[in-house]
C-alpha cells in the first residue's frame, strides 16, 4: 500500500461521517472525550491569555472555543478531512484553517507559542518528522501538547460482535506448557478498528519507548506525562476507564538547542 492510499484509508471514515461526528461530539455522546481527555488535556495545557496556539488535527474544531475561553488565541487549525475542516470553519469563523498531514504538518518557524493536538498523533507512523516541524514551529519555550491511544489498552485483542466487545490482554500458560495469548504490544503495527458500529478506522499502534525516543530525538524536554483515569460514576465506561487508562498525555518543551 502506498503512502497515499494510506492517506485515505486513514482520512476516509472521518470524510464519510463528518457530520455524525461532530453531532456526537457537541452532543457529549463520547464518554472518554467529554470525562476524561477533554478535562485531563485541558489541564495539562494550561493556557495563559497570551499564547498563540496552532491546533494540530483539529477535526471539527471542537477544542477551539475552550481554548479561547482561557484567553489564549488560537491562530491554525489543520487537518486532513476537508470535510471535518468545513465543518471547523462554520463553527470557529475567526480562525484560520487548513487542509494538512500530521505525518508532515504545515508548519512555519516560531509561529506559535503552543501546538495542541488532542488525539491525533496516532495517524502518524513515524514521529520524527512531525516532532521536528513542531518543534521548529514554536518560539523559544513553547510547548507541544498532546494526546494519543495508550499503547497497552490500543493493542489489546479486540473483538466487537453484536453481543458486545471484548478486550484481553495477556496470556495463560498450563502446567503443560500450552500457551494462549492475547494482544500484542510489542509489535508496532497499523490497525483497523470500527467505532460507533460504523466507522471503520485505522490508526498506528507504537510503544511506549518508541514515543520516548522520538520526543527526546527531536530535542524535547519532557514537562510532565500524564495516564488520567476517570472517576467511576457508576456507567459502564466508568467502570473500566476508572482501572484503564485509554489515552496517554505529554506536554513537551522546546528548550535552546
Amino acid at each position: 500500500m502506498t503512502w497515499t492510499e494510506l492517506q485515505r484509508d486513514l482520512i476516509r471514515p472521518y470524510d464519510e461521517h463528518a457530520q455524525d461526528w461532530a453531532d456526537r461530539l457537541r452532543a457529549g455522546k463520547n464518554w472518554v472525550h467529554d470525562n476524561l481527555e477533554k478535562p485531563a488535556i485541558m489541564k495539562m495545557a494550561a493556557f495563559s491569555g497570551s499564547e498563540e496556539v496552532v491546533c494540530l488535527g483539529c477535526g471539527s474544531g471542537e477544542e477551539i472555543r475552550p481554548i479561547e475561553a482561557t484567553g489564549a488565541r488560537v491562530i491554525l487549525g489543520i487537518d486532513l478531512s476537508t470535510a471535518l475542516l468545513a465543518l471547523a470553519r462554520e463553527r470557529n469563523p475567526g480562525v484560520t484553517f487548513i487542509e494538512g498531514d500530521i505525518a508532515a504538518p504545515p508548519l512555519r518557524d516560531a509561529m506559535c507559542d503552543v501546538v495542541f493536538s488532542s488525539l491525533a498523533m496516532h495517524y502518524a507512523a513515524d514521529w520524527s518528522v512531525p516532532l521536528l516541524a513542531i518543534r521548529s514551529a514554536l518560539r523559544p519555550g513553547g510547548r507541544f501538547v498532546f494526546s494519543t491511544h495508550h499503547p497497552v489498552l490500543w493493542s489489546a485483542e479486540t473483538r466487537r460482535t453484536s453481543q458486545g466487545t471484548t478486550l484481553r490482554h495477556g496470556y495463560s500458560r498450563t502446567a503443560k506448557q500450552e500457551v494462549e495469548v492475547w494482544g500484542d504490544y510489542g509489535c508496532e503495527r497499523w490497525e483497523n478498528d470500527t467505532w460507533f458500529d460504523k466507522m471503520h478506522v485505522t490508526f498506528h499502534h507504537k510503544t511506549f519507548a518508541t514515543m520516548i525516543r522520538a520526543v527526546v530525538g527531536a530535542g524535547f524536554e519532557i514537562a510532565d506525562i500524564s495516564e488520567p483515569l476517570a472517576e467511576n460514576d457508576g456507567s459502564p465506561d466508568g467502570a473500566i476507564y476508572s482501572r484503564i487508562p485509554p489515552f496517554i498525555l505529554f506536554s513537551l518543551r522546546k528548550t535552546a538547542a
